[in-house]
């Protein structure tokens, strides 16, 4: 095998940090800050976080930002975030305009005049916002809105005032004196020690002291009270801001970092009271759950959830650690084939090994009483003290010293042994795996305790035991041979293993933390797995089991069995963190971003319970007031509740849950602070939100109640009035039914008896065309032809008699025939009056060639009673030449029927037969004239019916002329 290049001494090269800060969270542009420029961080009642940054003003909930303007606005950098009694956020930018935030929005002071330049105002009494003008002091209550102001004379502004709730303190220039106001205006003068023109005031429990902006030799932090500096600050510092945290510290922040002091201006720790020496700071505040916000000039906010927690080498990605308690250091592997040696004390990083092919180092094996040293990457390196290094190929997962000159290796495809001293080749493990085991090839250095392929990641050793987790199981070689120990009768999947006390510790992805005892495995720790994702990683100290998981640190007392979880809520990053050791009650961790340490006495994961807080009510796109009984109509139904959780230290470790009306809990994404309910019914509502972390309990409920009102048709006064209308159109309805019923059964009846007296006038047509007069006369007259032996005539007349019978009988059944039928039937019959009357009878029937006699229709058997009267009362009376003429013409729409004579008249004709057929007579024309009434009844095209009475000069009766107008649309 080629042997590799190494570079091995005792210091190549050193480090020294400048800076070992805490860990913290940037929160700038690319979270949606608008600017990385940041003047001043504040608080609120209800934990939202205001920003006065470069473009304005911002507002954050640890979940998104909501920017503020104002139209009115010279200038855009906004500072001096304040907060009254009413919720009201004051903040003032550098021409010295004042704004307010009041319902969401931000609204512009015109009270208090701009003085062109920028003095910090202060709160006092929550209700009285003061600050300096020119000559004169300014107050504005903030509740009712009324200014007052008292003029000082020979008094100019200063940029550098300070306040708490009941004082106002700020520096007159002219006379050197320090001005103090209460909220009722009370002033008092104090001699300044400082005739500087930039300097600030901080009035502490412990006396009043002064600070320059540019500390020197001669001017630095004093104590006026004591007349005593009590802190030199670095030549060259620019002091940017001051705040009094918890009126408890003080903090100095300043171009190079910021300075915590405890109020006695004692620094909070012998060696650790200057943080971020790299960053130009421009402000501080600690929020309500411990965490500090700091802002930069020019890198956004420091989000810092624990100070305490260290980070170092940020630009560098570690991938393994090991203790050297012999000289209280930490070996360090790398991502680039290099072990490092690591001195917490001073702060130094020096390189051991360094390897020519980048490849990240596995693990590290350290043995302090002999110390050797190893470490696996893409090959094993063993470097035993005093003597020659030993570099195998294989894919090393772990490596513990079997005994003094054997180190046993947990690889993936085997479990190996390997010697340091090929003069001291077997061991008692050799020899009892001689059988099943084999060394590789010709190498008498490296023996394989198994010919099967097994892949293994870790080993724990006891005085006869050594367990191996593969990912087949956890099997134990003893000097007696190889066995799985199961759990339950499952294997188990062992991520890491421990020895500790002779006893082995596991830890498993699923199973979390578990010990063999008595050839026995037994469940000590099964996780959340809502809280714990993957537990891979297992260090026992001091009774105290600690896991590393994919997300969070967690650590196990044994004898108490309780549990401390350390994740980000404790200041724990969420980098990708590989591996961790513990020396001196220190915790040390490595990834992709350096080193991180802290105490293994910090506190477990912080209690602080997120608050959920309701920000709007939105239904169909419509904000609605949250202070007043929300009730919406029917058809705002599309119900949007957007809502912040306050929990900076949880960040996205927040469980969100829901119910409505009461009922079962459900759980909300966690990648917006919306709640939508779309289409919801009528009705009351209340909707129930919690937050809390994923290993406490929720907050307490916070209740939204609304109600949907419901549509106007679902009202009782509108349904009552619904039914009320409807009984009554259904009465109305029904009595006009009823009515229409009883009209349609009068027509109905109507039409009956119409029908009854058509068919009787139509009996009686029949009758009139066959009375016993026509058929006595028709009778005589085919016995006359009898009697004069006039047999031809007699059978003639009897076949047109029987025929005309016949077609009378036929036709009368009908309500309607054709022209040519009743031009038939009116032949027929006058054929018989012919032979009955002789020669001196003549007759005609013509009809126009603009009428089809075979489409038209007329009322059957209309014409023949008419006929007939002006044969027997008309014709039969005249002497000499008798004439009928009989015409159908077309005008327009309408056939005209003409039915004339040249008889003696009406008048001569009932003179003559006054005595004789008077009732048949008038028997015929009335029911004649009655059927034309049933059929006129109710038609809108009627028949017209006029008589003529033909005279002579002398008023005589020569004939009479029938004129009967029929529309072709009648039938």
């Amino acid at each position: 095998m080629k042997r590799l290049t190494l570079i091995f001494s005792l210091v190549c090269w050193h480090l020294v940090t400048l800076a070992q800060d805490p860990v913290y969270k940037s929160i700038d542009k690319t979270s949606g800050l608008p600017s990385n420029t940041i003047y001043d961080i504040f608080q609120d009642a209800d934990g939202f976080m205001w920003i006065g940054h470069d473009k304005g003003l911002s507002k954050y909930d640890g979940f998104r930002f909501i920017h503020y303007q104002n139209e009115e606005q010279r200038g855009r950098p906004i500072s001096n975030l304040l907060q009254d009694n009413t919720g009201k956020i004051w903040c003032q930018n550098f021409v010295g305009q004042f704004f307010y935030i009041e319902n969401d929005s931000l609204k512009y002071c015109k009270q208090i005049e701009p003085t062109g330049m920028y003095s910090p105002a202060g709160m006092l009494g929550g209700n009285t916002l003061v600050s300096v003008g020119a000559n004169v002091l300014r107050y504005l209550n903030t509740e009712s809105m009324t200014y007052t102001q008292k003029s000082i004379n020979g008094f100019s502004t200063s940029h550098f005032t300070f306040s708490n709730e009941n004082y106002y303190y700020f520096f007159n220039k002219n006379t050197g004196e320090l001005i103090i106001s209460d909220v009722t205006g009370n002033l008092r003068a104090e001699n300044a020690p400082l005739r500087s023109d930039y300097f600030f005031v901080l009035p502490l429990k412990s006396g009043t002291h002064y600070m320059p902006k540019y500390p020197d030799n001669e001017d630095n932090l004093i104590n006026w009270s004591k007349e005593k500096t009590v802190f030199k600050f670095p030549n060259k510092t620019f002091i940017q801001n001051a705040r009094i945290i918890n009126d408890s510290l003080m903090a100095i922040v300043t171009s190079t970092g910021f300075y915590l002091f405890a109020d006695s201006f004692e620094p909070t720790s012998t060696s650790d009271f200057h943080f971020f020496k790299g960053k130009n700071t421009s402000t501080i505040t600690q929020d309500s759950e411990g965490n500090w916000w700091i802002g930069t000039l020019n890198e956004g906010i420091l989000f810092v959830p624990n100070l305490t927690t260290r980070r170092n080498f940020e630009n560098q990605s570690f991938t393994a650690i090991r203790t050297n308690k012999r000289n209280n250091s930490i070996f360090i592997g790398t991502a680039n084939n290099q072990v490092l040696e690591y001195s917490h004390k001073s702060n130094e990083l020096k390189t051991l090994f360094s390897n020519e092919l980048n490849q990240e180092v596995i693990t590290i094996f350290y043995d302090s009483a002999s110390e050797d040293i190893g470490y696996a990457s893409n090959n094993v390196y063993f470097y035993p003290k005093n003597k020659k290094a030993i570099i195998k190929e294989g894919s090393i997962k772990d490596i513990h010293k079997l005994d003094n000159s054997h180190y046993i290796v947990a690889a993936s495809g085997f479990v190996g042994i390997y010697s340091n001293d090929k003069n001291d080749v077997k061991n008692k493990w050799i020899n009892a795996y001689k059988d099943l085991g084999s060394f590789i090839g010709t190498d008498s250095v490296q023996f394989r305790l198994n010919n099967k392929e097994v892949r293994a990641r870790a080993l724990a050793i006891t005085e006869d035991v050594v367990y191996v987790a593969t990912t087949n199981g956890l099997l134990a070689y003893s000097l007696n041979g190889q066995t799985e120990i199961k759990y339950k009768g499952k294997s188990v999947i062992a991520a890491d293993l421990e020895s500790y006390k002779n006893t082995v510790y596991a830890v498993s992805f699923n199973d979390g933390l578990l010990k063999v005892e008595d050839g026995e495995i037994k469940k000590i720790f099964a996780p959340d797995q809502n809280t714990v994702a993957g537990i891979f990683k297992l260090k026992i100290v001091k009774d105290i089991a600690w896991m590393l998981t994919e997300n969070n640190l967690i650590a196990y007392d044994l004898k108490e069995n309780t549990i401390k979880l350390i994740d980000q809520t404790t200041g724990l990053p969420m980098d990708d963190l590989r591996d961790f050791s513990i020396m001196n009650d220190t915790v040390f961790m490595v990834g992709n971003k350096g080193l991180v340490y802290f105490s293994a006495t910090i506190s477990s994961v912080s209690e602080v319970k997120p608050n959920l807080i309701i920000n709007s009510l939105i239904a169909n796109r419509n904000k609605k007031d949250l202070s007043d009984k929300i009730t919406l109509s029917s058809n705002e139904n599309d119900i949007v509740i957007n809502y912040s959780v306050i929990g900076y230290k949880a960040g996205n470790n927040i469980r969100v849950e829901y119910n409505i009306n009461n009922s079962e809990w459900r759980l909300l994404e966690n990648n917006n602070r919306e709640l939508r309910l779309a289409s919801l019914a009528p009705g009351n509502y209340s909707i129930g939100l919690r937050a809390g972390n994923y290993h406490t309990t929720g907050t307490k409920q916070v209740q939204i109640n609304f109600i949907i009102s419901k549509p106007l048709y679902l009202e009782v006064w509108f349904i009552s009035l619904s039914l009320t209308l409807l009984f009554i159109f259904i009465y109305l309805h029904y009595k006009q039914r009823l009515a229409k019923i009883r009209y349609q059964n009068k027509l109905e009846t109507n039409r009956l008896e119409l029908e009854k007296e058509l068919q009787q006038s139509l009996l009686a047509s029949i009758k009139a065309q066959m009375n016993p007069h026509f058929i006595y006369n028709s009778l005589s007259s085919i016995h006359a032809f009898v009697y004069s032996d006039d047999k031809e005539n007699a059978i003639k007349y009897l076949d047109r008699f029987s025929e005309l019978t016949r077609k009378v009988l036929e036709l009368s059944g009908h309500e309607s025939i054709l022209l040519s039928e009743e031009i038939e039937l009116l032949e027929t019959y006058i054929s018989l009056e012919k032979m009955r009357f002789g020669e001196t009878f003549q007759s005609s029937i013509t009809c126009s060639d603009n009428i089809d006699v075979h489409f038209v229709r007329l009322p059957s058997m209309i014409i023949q009673p008419f006929v007939e009267n002006a044969i027997k009362h008309g014709l039969l009376h005249r002497k000499g030449h008798k004439q009928l003429n009989i015409s159908f013409t077309r005008e327009k729409n309408d056939i005209l029927i003409t039915i004339e004579d040249n008889g003696v008249g009406r008048k001569t004709s009932g003179e003559l037969k006054s005595n004789k057929n008077k009732k048949h007579a008038s028997f015929s024309i009335s029911a004649n004239k009655k059927r034309l009434e049933l059929l006129n009844a109710k038609k809108k095209n009627t028949i017209g019916l006029l008589i003529v009475d033909k005279t002579n000069e002398m008023g005589r009766g020569i004939g009479t002329k029938v004129l009967i107008n029929i529309p072709t649309q009648f039938s």
